[in-house]
């Protein structure tokens, strides 16, 4: 008797939990016998000296491309990157990143850096979206990749909708095609600036680790997996998708940062 009234409340339990999470909207975890640790762990070094940064001061994109071999925007179809004076974070530039007609064509405004490339790092941008957007599948705003053969994703910070109609983000772990829905409820809100901040271990096995922050507040803290597929990171921001609605999308970024850690050397 006492058994059979465990395994109900036990069951109760496990309802209630399920109505909680549909409740929120939080979207599917694949998690397998060797899933990584998704859950807050021991935090990661203290941030170190900076890197480079971009505020878009100069007027153009020349922070972009200081000291790195190679242009910094790629565009694709319509994709267009721009300084702009309409907003700004701080100072009085901003970059404006605009695609159109994104209804089943791939579409992509994107600027990569890579010419720091810390084997541990922090990479900080803050985000303005001027409304909500709603992306059919994904929508990639925040990227790291790793250059093999060719330039692959590793991981991605893509922007989603909940059941109510408000934008959230999401990581993507395009490795092992795995989504991973953020430890807290914290949504995107239009006309308002948005820092993420990433922290990022490059490791070509299981030995890495992502952990982001949206205005402070911890999303993903992902460890024991693969960051990378060669001895490199490629960091970048964009606006790409291949189906959103509206189809006519500009987002703006502004004041982008990588430091490294305290205490540890760049290579």
């Amino acid at each position: 008797m006492e058994r059979a009234t465990h395994r109900r409340n036990s069951k109760r339990r496990v309802a209630v939990v399920i109505v909680l999470l549909i409740a929120i909207g939080i979207p599917f975890i694949r998690i397998g016998i060797l899933s990584p640790r998704i859950h807050p762990l021991q935090p990661p070094p203290p941030e170190g000296a900076l890197l480079w940064s971009a505020d878009h001061e100069t007027g153009d994109l020349s922070q972009w491309t200081q000291g790195q071999f190679g242009e910094a925007v790629f565009n694709t179809g319509t994709g267009n990157v721009a300084i702009t004076g309409d907003v700004a974070h701080s100072g009085n530039y901003a970059l404006s990143l605009s695609i159109s007609g994104a209804r089943g064509e791939t579409e992509a405004a994107r600027l990569l850096r890579w010419h720091d490339n810390p084997v541990e790092g922090y990479y900080s941008v803050w985000f303005d979206f001027p409304r909500v957007y709603r992306p059919a599948e994904w929508w990639n705003v925040f990227q790291f990749k790793s250059l093999g053969t060719e330039s692959d994703p590793m991981w991605v910070l893509n922007v989603g909708n909940r059941p109510d109609g408000s934008m959230y983000f999401y990581l993507w772990d395009a490795l092992t095609n795995t989504s991973y829905a953020p430890l807290r409820r914290e949504d995107i809100s239009p006309k308002k600036w948005t820092e993420v901040t990433a922290y990022y271990r490059r490791a070509t096995d299981r030995t890495g680790r992502i952990t982001i922050w949206q205005d402070g507040v911890l999303l993903f803290d992902v460890d024991q997996v693969q960051t990378a597929i060669a001895d490199n990171v490629h960091w970048g921001v964009g606006n790409y998708t291949d189906n959103i609605s509206p189809s006519a999308v500009t987002i703006y970024v502004d004041d982008a940062e990588i430091h490294g850690v305290t205490g540890k050397n760049t290579p």
